[in-house]
């Protein structure tokens, strides 16, 4: 972004720091850093790499949690972490257009992957987690 009045260039790497999983975190990136279009394209292999190579560190994981079930936690994850960060960023002076870009992400994401009122995806809106702090 830019500072206000002036021409220098500043990026703002916002973190959180907490207990999570794994697929949450690829879906968070995700959202903020693929096109939709792309993202489509390339989620469903980069979670599956992400399990792959979780179960090939850790075998016994594979009794505990599934590929769908990283699949189910990667999609409820990214919706969560971006239900919760979008009001922060709306608060932190960023210029609209920036806050626009994350909402269009966000929704499309949504849109890709949850059945609200009978149309979209995969997960049905009762499954989405609220956001919590």
């Amino acid at each position: 972004m830019l500072r206000a009045g002036g021409s220098e260039l500043v990026a703002l790497d916002f973190e959180s720091v907490g207990i999570g999983r794994g697929p949450e975190d690829l879906g968070q990136y995700m959202i903020s850093h693929l096109e939709p279009a792309l993202r489509e394209k390339l989620e469903r292999q980069a979670v599956q790499d992400y399990y792959d190579t979780l179960v090939s560190a850790r075998p016994e994981i594979k009794r505990a949690l599934s590929m769908e079930s990283c699949w189910r936690h990667y999609i409820r994850g990214g919706i969560k972490r971006w239900a919760f960060l979008l009001p922060l960023l709306a608060t932190m002076g960023l210029p609209a257009p920036a806050v626009q870009y994350f909402l269009d992400q966000f929704d499309a994401f949504v849109r890709t992957h949850v059945t609200i009122g009978g149309k979209g995806g995969a997960i049905d809106e009762a499954l989405v987690p609220m956001p919590g702090i």
